[in-house]
């Protein structure tokens, strides 16, 4: 299958963990939403040996510029680029 490269936003407590708001990786077409969250997580802890928010990764979510997307979406779709956006829970009032 034909790599995608992914573009990955990170917001809130992800950003400490990477020397810019966002890693860069590579990915089989056809990768899902979850296993691409894996390789985030391994990306953040190549870039940061610290990286602690495996936990936080678990339940954020991964968007594009329009939904959240499924854990089980595929990606590519004829696209070489996506941006996509890890997005950690918020609280508030």
């Amino acid at each position: 299958m034909k790599p995608i490269q992914v573009r990955v936003r990170l917001f809130g407590a992800f950003r400490k963990y990477s020397s810019g708001a966002e890693l860069r990786v590579d990915v089989p077409s056809g990768t899902t939403v979850s296993a691409l969250r894996a390789r985030v997580g391994e990306a953040l802890r190549a870039a940061c040996p610290t990286f602690g928010d495996q936990g936080l990764l678990d339940v954020s979510v991964l968007a594009d510029d329009e939904r959240i997307l499924d854990e089980d979406q595929a990606l590519g779709d004829g696209h070489d680029e996506i941006t996509l956006a890890v997005l950690p829970p918020v609280c508030g009032g």
